[in-house]
């Protein structure tokens, strides 16, 4: 999966403790490993086996009306961008062609009646478009919203801020829906990265090819 703040990563490991203190297990990807320093790798696996688990916090139910909004947002979003999404999967590397980690197999899911490709390539295949798959549907929420959620998702400002780093606003003029989360960044915090910009805006003008896939990708630091 994606190698963000808001995953399990070395660099992340003490917030992700606290973000999901009540869980028991947590599973270690590829990425985890191969995409870090033996040494930082090593200390973070000590420190997750060290942790103790925490008493989960309760979720107020007003959050569940906001998520189903969100969810209703973002699964028309993703069927907006499905057939993108399938094209720019395409030249997303092989399992064994890319020097990247990955665990990618080459089965397709059904999201809402539309073929997808597996977590990997659709995450990838959004991000080498510019539009964090993270960020999608955040328009149907206000900013109230956001901060009521955040009483319980601690890092979403974080997170948020980490994956609009990436968001192209060359996105949105090819994607008019994209317009408004594009006004909806102005929440959070961030630089956006223009190297990856660059890069991903010859991707949405359709010079699309595995070598532009995998320059962003190693700009980002992952693949998806």
């Amino acid at each position: 999966m994606r190698h963000l703040e808001a995953t399990l990563s070395p660099k992340n490991v003490e917030n992700v403790l606290e973000e999901y203190r009540g869980a028991q297990t947590f599973t270690i990807q590829s990425s985890f490993k191969y995409d870090n320093p033996p040494r930082e790798v090593i200390k973070a696996v000590e420190k997750i086996k060290s942790s103790k688990r925490k008493e989960a916090e309760p979720i107020d139910e007003q959050i569940l009306s906001i998520l189903r909004k969100y969810e209703i947002e973002y699964s028309k979003q993703i069927k907006a961008l499905a057939s993108s999404i399938r094209e720019v999967a395409k030249f997303v590397p092989s399992r064994r062609k890319r020097k990247l980690h990955i665990g990618l197999f080459g089965y397709a899911r059904d999201v809402n009646g539309f073929a997808l490709p597996r977590a990997i390539k659709f995450t990838a295949s959004l991000y080498s478009l510019g539009i964090p798959p993270e960020v999608l549907g955040l328009n149907a929420l206000n900013e109230k919203d956001i901060e009521v959620v955040g009483d319980v998702y601690k890092g979403i400002y974080k997170d948020l801020s980490f994956a609009f780093t990436y968001f192209n606003p060359k996105s949105a003029e090819k994607f008019k829906f994209l317009r408004d989360i594009l006004k909806m960044s102005q929440l959070f915090e961030f630089e956006r990265n223009e190297e990856h910009c660059e890069v991903t805006s010859k991707i949405l003008d359709d010079e699309i090819n595995e070598v532009l896939i995998i320059k962003a990708a190693s700009i980002r630091g992952f693949l998806g």
